[in-house]
């Protein structure tokens, strides 16, 4: 079955869409530490509370800056009230389509991602301090 067709892996589809060179050339230049972050984001499996809840690690699965959705990488880049200012200040928008996502830069998304969207703890920001 090809990638694009795999129903399991609907963030990465929409992080990542079709094959890029730029996109890919980013990530095989990233270190060890800093791609497996980068891929954590992009597939949805970091310490946002939707994942962690999947592990069962966390019984609320809402994200803890609005509560009003599941906090997932999708959410935090393209939704939540909570990140318009750093994501107009980053992305250059209060809101983003999820269509669109492709044509940022997986620099400024990760950019984002480290200058705190989404994390509320020191160490969770620390995640990907050197991505």
């Amino acid at each position: 079955m090809a990638w694009h067709r795999e129903p399991k892996a609907r963030q990465a589809h929409i992080f990542m869409g079709h094959w890029d060179r730029e996109r890919t050339s980013y990530l095989i230049k990233l270190n060890r530490g800093a791609l497996r972050k980068a891929i954590g984001v992009l597939a949805g499996h970091c310490k946002l509370r939707r994942h962690l809840h999947l592990l069962g690690l966390k019984k609320d699965k809402r994200c803890r800056k609005c509560e009003q959705e599941e906090e997932t990488p999708l959410h935090i880049l393209c939704f939540c009230p909570m990140e318009t200012g750093k994501r107009n200040q980053i992305l250059g928008s209060h809101f983003l389509d999820p269509k669109n996502i492709v044509s940022i830069s997986l620099r400024a998304i990760l950019h984002f991602f480290r200058e705190g969207g989404g994390f509320c703890r020191r160490d969770d920001a620390n995640y990907l301090r050197k991505v």
